[in-house]
């Protein structure tokens, strides 16, 4: 468990009531991780989202690895040997791990730490009793998750059409 009061002074739990922040703060380990840790991988069950206190992060993603052998039984299976890219990075006070709180609890990328970092680690599965009884409290956590997906989207719409322009 962490001080509600360490929660209220990062933006995106701003909103929230004292209640509602003594639930997350109950829910809240600090953790300290070296670089190159893998808090996970795309497709992977999550049960912790993360809030960044200091580091970086790089968001990663599987594309199939073209210098690897592939069989066709390997595309049919989707088998297929794969390599991570790096598709965005996150700094001091940003939110990842969102997926744990949104059925089906499954990451859309994976995180892996780029240097020394210091996260806030939340147990989306000890939030969910507090979010049964506060419907108030569900929605506005997944309004702040889906304010996190629109700004990630956003930015890779820019990065997108960025290397369109350079490339016309």
């Amino acid at each position: 468990m962490i001080s509600p009061e360490t929660l209220r002074r990062y933006p995106f739990f701003s909103c929230f009531s004292h209640v509602q922040l003594d639930e997350l703060a109950m829910a809240a380990d600090e953790l300290y991780v070296d670089a190159e840790y893998r808090f996970f991988d795309e497709g992977e069950a999550l049960i912790h989202f993360f809030l960044l206190q200091e580091g970086s992060v790089k968001l990663t993603v599987k594309i199939p690895d073209r210098n690897a052998r592939q069989t066709m039984a390997m595309h049919v299976t989707g088998d297929l040997v794969t390599r991570d890219i790096a598709v965005g990075t996150l700094g001091k006070h940003d939110v990842f791990g969102w997926s744990a709180l949104i059925p089906p609890h499954e990451s859309t990328a994976g995180a892996q730490a780029l240097m020394p970092c210091q996260v806030i680690a939340i147990d989306a599965r000890q939030l969910r009793p507090a979010l049964k009884r506060d419907c108030q409290f569900s929605q506005l956590l997944t309004l702040k998750a889906a304010q996190i997906v629109r700004e990630r989207l956003r930015v890779r719409r820019i990065e997108s059409l960025a290397g369109y322009v350079e490339h016309t």
